[in-house]
């Protein structure tokens, strides 16, 4: 095989031709367009989509060229392609029944094709392929192998739905935003008509937005892409639905009409809404699907091209047929839209082998009712359709079509909640799409916060019922009691929880309160995820023996708020099954676990309950993401297998082939677990090593809690001190004013001429980035070196009055006040205002017992020991050889005890009015605090943290203040003083060996020299790879406290145990999965989905051949 670039053919030159070499002969031309935007329009060229008339007439004329020069029976393999995509056409016999030859030789293309047999080619269609390189390689693959055995042509041809979806995704929804510039022309529209932008945000904060119409296109309008899509979606939906019903009511046929409206884009679409409106006149029905609320207020370019691109949508639904479509789309139709464009429009999609597992177990009965709150764009209901037929009748969709009695019964079984209409509008089609045949729309969808619904309640639908007699409300009577509650709830933080709802989940779950403290509060960083408000109201809507099936952000299992959430749990469910999974199982920053659970109310029957606890582990890393798909799919597929159809019970023999996919499972009683605990230690092997820290801390001699020998805080300033005393954020505020490195200090001085010499006084050394810290510790040599290197190394620290700073430094705080000095974190947690008005600023300004001003941070306690507080891979504790203030990224311990360091002695009785309960008696000198680092750093105390810090959604493992005062650490005074020196001596030669991997200079305890150091290392790989290779001395000091504490373990077991906990936090936020999804949303182009500038930019396709 070979390839050629403007191949020559009948004094025409084809773009890509692939050539046998030994015969000279193509089997596949290929027709490329770039695009091109064409002057003062919003639109690129209409002639360049690879599904136009004009371009696919230009490859046959190619083909028939190419078949008539060489003296072919059959024309190549012929293709069309643009950034989008690559369409392949298998060979014709007969070209010339298709293309009229003087207008390809013409070079008309636009009228190559012969009338009335554009639509007849449908039949050649043979694969669409995305322009990746592994694509072409399969495409290379298949027209090589179907060009030699012309079977092989039916078995590889891409079924008429996926063809028909990619014709509608690239025919219709690309076409309008990529080549007429819908998004472009909505934006100026917005800009221009404030009455328009008013509308739409009204409606934006309806449907639960909780900055309006900005949240979906930006403050700037930069996102407004987003709403264009979402428009055109619900547009084309709405002409394919009318299409459908045209066949099952007395309607007005819808067929092509830019002529009859003069091609003008405002009468055609207010002629397909007058098409629609009578829709809901003529079936009082339908109105989910037709009353879309914000998504029906599209605007379009006044282009006659456009509307030209709606009648090809039009006749392409008639070509196909009303009927086809149905049994095209109908099971298919959640394709449409691929999971990362759900994503981007923000709606999570659920993979379908979850929803699969999770409806199997939860839906048992032929009557069993089901409720979604929060359906989404419907998987979960997409996937009770059929598993609900299959209850009824006993076959498979496969094997049977439901009849319109057993559709609409089943479709009033199922009931689905969204704040959203735009994915309430996808979850209506997908439903009625089950069965097009015979349409209806009997379908309990509801546009409304779950948190305002209660059980028994009569819902108002969220559109109105239109009739001859005028418009009425539609009501939904609801339930008393649900046989199932399922589906995916919000991963949205609290802060992000519009206000109406945030107090509707206060009101409603009040009382429970002082059961579960559950009650979130935002400015001590308490912020329980919605999902378990979610689950816990949805218990509400459950009958006695009702099942819950949700996946879940498994963050809540390292949380103190997942204690009181799994409380909640154990009190009203016998929990028959958690599958912790870690992968993210969507694009948002989590990794997930499947809660399964039947509502119980007898105590004894839940103590009594066997829980199965499943871990899925992370999967060879070596392996594509396709590939980890499929194994992922496989072993929710072996679970789902695993579930006895009589009892429900999760059969232990079928569990043990899920095992040999890699799946880790145990039993355990209910009333075994823990009430006082977390639970993710129940996942894992360590449990009686963490309990056995726990008992020794408990007993207060070879073990101590962390808080009795010191006070952890976030940063070492006074104010970070104070701030979480008083249950304020410790963060600084401002750090464009606080943070100093020498070239500010340069710039200043160049226009106040002491500058200075005056700030110098106001400066103190400071760590200001957690990144900074390669190693275990940190030196005056590697602080100078940052210094040397430019770097932000002093924090402006004056505890002074206004009235005694030197007149320079009183400007620079004036400097602070103005509107030259800006913070610059996101808008959304108050960026973009004041220095002086940042929160914590405003704070220090309310607090003139502690504090001068905004500007006065209060001093800082020197601290010895410190610890990265979100360490991404294992913790990290470090030695501090230098007086010096940190921010709130790093986890200060600071002493209440004496702690001699070097030549600095720390003495807590300096600050008594600061940290309180300080004992002077107790002096640690620098061997002591090496042995207590040993600890600090060990595997013992990594494992212990893996199972009670909290769990930072982009994989981090976060090192609380709470939870570093209950750390157990050696009491290195009740150990035997040759080994507390060798656990020193370890420390050493962990830190030296560090230094040599990280490229480090050695630790001195001389004044540091002139040399130049090299420049600061990104963390990341080399940070892994350094604690992976120091494992060796890891393990010598595991082993030497486990023989200090008299715990009889194999390190080996320990540290594998640890290094799969971290494992699974960093690659459940690294690596995106969506087991069950289809294999045409498997792929991504190049290296991410960027968006996409018009003009092109992809990569030549000559580059993959």
């Amino acid at each position: 095989m070979t390839v050629e670039r403007e191949y020559p053919v009948d004094n025409k030159r084809i773009d890509i031709a692939v050539l046998v070499k030994d015969k000279q002969i193509p089997i596949l031309i290929i027709e490329t367009k770039r695009k091109y935007i064409e002057r003062d329009t919003y639109r690129t060229s209409p002639k360049i989509t690879p599904l136009s008339r004009s371009v696919i007439g230009q490859a046959l004329c190619y083909a028939k060229f190419v078949k008539d020069s060489l003296g072919l029976y059959k024309t190549p393999f012929f293709a069309t392609a643009n950034i989008d995509g690559i369409f392949v056409f298998s060979p014709i016999e007969d070209p010339g029944a298709f293309v009229d030859v003087n207008a390809c030789r013409d070079g008309r293309y636009e009228d190559a094709i012969k009338p009335g047999k554009y639509n007849e080619l449908q039949k050649y269609r043979f694969r669409y392929y995305r322009p990746t390189e592994s694509e072409v390689q399969t495409m290379i693959d298949n027209v090589a192998s179907s060009w030699l055995n012309t079977e092989a042509i039916g078995q590889l041809r891409v079924n008429l739905g996926n063809w028909f979806i990619e014709q509608l995704r690239l025919g219709f929804i690309e076409a309008l935003l990529n080549i007429y510039g819908v998004g472009d022309y909505l934006k100026s529209e917005l800009s221009r008509d404030s009455s328009y932008w008013s509308r739409l945000d009204e409606l934006a904060r309806s449907h639960g937005y909780k900055n309006g119409l900005a949240d979906i296109v930006g403050k700037n309008l930069e996102t407004v892409d987003n709403l264009a899509r979402m428009m055109l979606y619900v547009l084309m939906n709405k002409i394919i639905f009318y299409k459908v019903l045209e066949t099952h009511y007395k309607l007005p046929q819808l067929k092509p009409f830019c002529a009859s409206v003069n091609y003008s884009t405002n009468k055609y679409l207010q002629t397909l809404r007058n098409y629609f409106n009578n829709v809901l006149i003529v079936t009082q029905d339908f109105e989910p699907i037709f009353t879309t609320g914000l998504f029906d207020e599209l605007r379009l370019p006044d282009d006659p091209e456009v509307c030209r691109v709606i009648d090809d949508l039009i006749h392409l639904v008639d070509e196909v047929g009303a009927i086809n479509i149905g049994d095209i789309i109908g099971y298919i139709y959640e394709q449409l839209i691929p999971a990362e464009e759900r994503h981007r429009l923000g709606q999570f999609y659920t993979p379908p082998a979850i929803a699969r597992l999770i409806v199997k177990w939860s839906a048992r009965k032929p009557t069993d009712v089901i409720l979604d709150p929060g359906c989404g764009s419907g998987t979960f209901l997409i996937e009770a359709y059929p598993r609900l037929y299959e209850l009824k009748t006993g076959k498979t969709l496969r094997e049977g079509r439901p009849s319109r009695e057993i559709h609409e019964a089943i479709l009033s079984q199922l009931y689905g909640v969204d704040i959203n209409p735009f994915p309430l509008h996808l979850t209506a089609v997908n439903l009625a799409m089950r069965n097009a045949r015979n349409p209806s729309s009997n379908m309990n969808v509801i546009h409304q916060d779950f948190f305002t619904i209660l059980p028994e309640q009569q819902v108002l639908a969220g559109y109105t019922t239109v009739t001859i007699n005028g418009v009425r409300p539609r009501c939904i009577p609801l339930p008393k009691t649900f046989d199932a509650v399922i589906g995916n709830p919000p991963y949205t933080r609290w802060v992000e929880i519009p206000d109406k709802t945030q107090r509707m989940i206060l009101q409603n779950l009040l009382p429970q309160f002082p059961t579960y403290d559950l009650r979130p509060d935002p400015n001590r960083g308490r912020e329980p995820g919605i999902y378990v408000y979610w689950v816990m109201h949805a218990t509400r809507f459950l009958k006695e023996g009702g099942r819950l099936g949700m996946i879940i952000s498994n963050m809540w299992m390292q949380t103190d708020y997942g204690i009181e959430f799994g409380k909640f749990l154990l009190d009203n469910y016998k929990i028959k099954a958690l599958v912790d999974v870690s992968y993210r199982l969507f694009t948002a920053l989590i990794s997930t676990v499947i809660i399964l659970a039947e509502r119980a109310g007898d105590e004894k029957e839940r103590a009594q309950n066997k829980v199965l606890l499943v871990r899925v582990p992370p999967i060879d890393s070596k392996l594509s993401n396709a590939d980890v798909e499929k194994r992922l799919e496989q072993v929710f597929d072996c679970l789902a297998k695993t579930i006895d159809e009589g009892t429900y019970e999760f059969s232990e023999t079928k569990l043990k082939e899920c095992s040999k996919l890699g799946v880790w499972y145990r039993f355990i009683e209910q009333g075994q677990m823990p009430k006082d605990r977390k639970w993710i230690g129940l996942f894992f092997g360590g449990v009686d090593v963490v309990n056995s820290l726990e008992e020794l801390a408990n007993e207060g001699k070879l073990m101590i809690r962390a808080s009795e020998w010191f006070k952890p805080s976030r940063g070492n300033s006074v104010w970070s001190i104070w701030a979480l005393d008083h249950g304020r954020r410790p963060d600084i505020g401002a750090k464009e004013f606080f943070y100093f490195g020498e070239g500010k200090i340069d710039k200043w001085q160049e226009v106040h001429g002491q500058f200075g010499s005056k700030i110098i006084d106001c400066l103190a050394p400071a760590i200001t980035r957690s990144q900074w810290i390669k190693t275990f510790t940190f030196t005056r040599d590697d602080w100078e070196e940052l210094r040397r290197g430019g770097k932000d190394v002093y924090l402006f620290i004056c505890h002074k009055p206004r009235g005694e700073l030197p007149s320079e430094v009183a400007e620079y705080v004036r400097w602070g006040e103005s509107g030259e000095c800006r913070t610059k974190i996101r808008g959304t947690r108050g960026g973009g205002r004041k220095c002086s008005e940042a929160v914590a600023c405003k704070a220090r300004e309310g607090a003139r017992r502690w504090f001068y001003g905004w500007y006065d941070l209060g001093g800082y306690v020197p601290t010895p020991i410190m610890a990265v507080r979100q360490a991404r891979y294992r913790p990290q504790f470090f030695l501090v050889k230098m007086p010096l203030v940190t921010y709130d990224a790093i986890v200060t311990f600071i002493p209440r005890v004496r702690v001699r360091v070097g030549g600095w002695v720390f003495d807590p009785g300096e600050y008594k009015g600061v940290i309180g309960e300080v004992n002077s008696n107790v002096e640690l000198d620098e061997v002591e605090v090496k042995a207590l680092l040993a600890y600090l750093n060990s595997t013992f105390n990594w494992l212990w943290l893996e199972q009670n810090a909290r769990y930072v959604a982009k994989g981090p493992l976060g090192l609380e203040v709470n939870i570093a005062e209950r750390m157990p650490i050696l009491n290195v005074k009740a150990i035997d003083r040759g080994r507390v020196e060798e656990l020193a001596k370890l420390f050493d030669e962990l830190e030296a060996e560090a230094r040599r991997l990280m490229g480090l200079k050695p630790v001195t305890n001389d004044p540091p020299g002139d040399e130049e150091g090299e420049e600061e290392e990104g963390v990341g790989g080399p940070k892994l790879e350094m604690f992976r290779q120091l494992r060796p001395i890891f393990g010598k000091i595991d082993a030497k406290i486990a023989e200090v504490l008299g715990i009889d373990i194999d390190v080996d077991a320990l540290w594998g145990q640890a290094w799969e906990m971290m494992e699974r936090r960093v690659k459940g936020a690294e690596r995106v999965a969506r087991p069950g999804a289809p294999p045409m949303a498997e792929e991504k182009s190049g290296e991410g989905r960027r968006k996409r500038k018009k003009g092109g930019g992809s990569a030549p396709l000559t580059s993959f051949f």
